[in-house]
């Protein structure tokens, strides 16, 4: 899990990072080193597992922000909400309820499986497809187990198995 990279949030948090500690390095002893967690790239923290081929992988998704259907203050009641609670694939409707899930979805998660949004690819979540998921199977089915648990007042757990990596030259997955 990751937060956005230091002055992301409109205040220069770089340049109060920048130089507060030297580390030594090789032939540079006294070279400040700058640390960021890489949130405006990876927000869940699964691109370097797959990279080092983990094969279970937990991760916490934790925030909902696609504006501007969605920022910190959505709660997942909305979402179901406004996917109409669907949880059924045969659904005569289950195509719109889904697109409208999506609308709420952080592009950060759903890029990992090819969905970049419904609006301009942001920052860098096109480098960050890593499962293969043509058809957006994967996160239908991932609506319908959020939406089932959350219909039943239990904690948005989902497993997701067997998963097929793709070939991501960016991150090194091959």
């Amino acid at each position: 899990m990751s937060t956005n990279f230091p002055g992301s949030s409109g205040r220069d948090y770089v340049a109060d990072l920048t130089g507060k500690r030297k580390i030594a390095m090789n032939n540079c002893p006294d070279m400040p080193l700058r640390f960021a967690d890489g949130g405006s790239n990876d927000l869940t923290g699964v691109l370097p597992l797959v990279q080092r081929n983990v094969k279970n992988i937990i991760s916490i998704y934790n925030f909902n922000q696609n504006p501007p259907y969605a920022d910190f203050t959505t709660t997942y009641a909305y979402i179901y909400k406004a996917s109409s609670g669907c949880k059924d694939l045969k659904d005569p409707n289950f195509n719109y309820h889904f697109t409208e899930w999506l609308k709420f979805m952080n592009p950060r998660l759903t890029c990992l499986f090819g969905y970049f949004g419904i609006k301009k690819i942001i920052q860098a979540n096109i480098l960050n497809h890593v499962f293969w998921d043509p058809d957006h199977d994967v996160l239908k089915e991932l609506m319908v187990k959020f939406n089932t648990l959350y219909e039943n007042g239990q904690p948005l757990i989902a497993e997701m198995k067997d998963l097929e990596v793709i070939d991501n030259p960016f991150w090194g997955v091959i």
